[in-house]
């Protein structure tokens, strides 16, 4: 047990291969998420929702999605070949996306948005309180007065309970033309190195991918290590409220009706508002 982890080697891996991580989380549904983003605007928020911010946006696949239904959209993700695949996958459905290669605690918009999200419990990658506190001092300055930030990060249970660090493992397979890609991924592929005073685990991802094209079948296999913060809810309310986004309400899941308190939550979903 240390205060301060050690970097993890080659965290870089899982996210730089963008068309494997895009078919890997392919099951989700985008379109039902976003409505869920939507609504929690409507509910929560001022004015209309005209303008969207994908934070560790990955593939874009909500930027992607408020770009189709006609919102300004912009996808904000650290890996180069993840922005690329987002504006590349907007160009060929003929709508826009802007991509900008960021740190989501240091970045800066041309303009500000109505609705920001930051999906898929991706804010335990800001590690330290010093990163906690510049994304939402990012946030705060990137949203109009009004407008909602929505953070979906682990359940508290998952932490109580130990759960967050049982394997995870699935597979997804998508044809694209005539290249199909096998996605086998391993999440949490042995146990994680906890850091109790750092609030930080260390987990390996391993991601095994069978990429058929006419001339052959090819295999790679990708191995990544990252460490991830657990982040407590009030944390989440302390960072924002120093920041002028006040909370709205903590639900439980991607869902209107259920209540962080419920018995089907299995997320800590905050939905916070720019208050001036």
């Amino acid at each position: 047990m240390t205060s301060s982890p050690p970097r993890p080697p080659g965290h870089h891996a899982y996210y730089d291969d963008a068309h494997a991580y895009d078919v890997a989380f392919g099951y989700r549904d985008v379109d039902v998420e976003l409505e869920f983003l939507l609504a929690a605007a409507r509910r929560h928020g001022t004015g209309a929702t005209t303008s969207f911010l994908e934070l560790a946006s990955g593939p874009g696949y909500h930027a992607g999605a408020a770009a189709r239904r006609g919102l300004r959209s912009v996808a904000l993700d650290l890996s180069a070949p993840m922005i690329e695949r987002a504006r590349a996958r907007a160009a060929r459905e003929g709508v826009i996306v802007e991509g900008l290669v960021a740190n989501m605690a240091d970045f800066r918009l041309s303009q500000p948005v109505d609705l920001a999200c930051n999906l898929l419990t991706s804010i335990s990658y800001l590690t330290s309180t010093k990163a906690l506190h510049e994304h939402f001092a990012c946030v705060a300055r990137a949203l109009r007065p009004g407008g909602v930030y929505v953070v979906e990060n682990n359940h508290p249970d998952d932490f109580w309970t130990r759960a967050h660090f049982e394997p995870s493992r699935w597979t997804m397979t998508a044809t694209e033309g005539d290249r199909t890609l096998e996605v086998f991924t391993s999440w949490i592929d042995e146990p994680p190195v906890i850091h109790l005073v750092a609030q930080t685990y260390t987990v390996k991802a391993r991601t095994e991918v069978t990429d058929t094209t006419p001339a052959g079948v090819a295999r790679r296999t990708l191995i990544d290590h990252a460490t991830l913060r657990m982040i407590w809810p009030q944390e989440l309310v302390a960072h924002a409220h120093a920041h002028g986004l006040a909370l709205a309400r903590f639900y439980g899941a991607l869902d209107l009706d259920v209540a962080i308190e419920d018995a089907r939550a299995w997320r800590t979903v905050a939905v916070f508002v720019k208050t001036s």
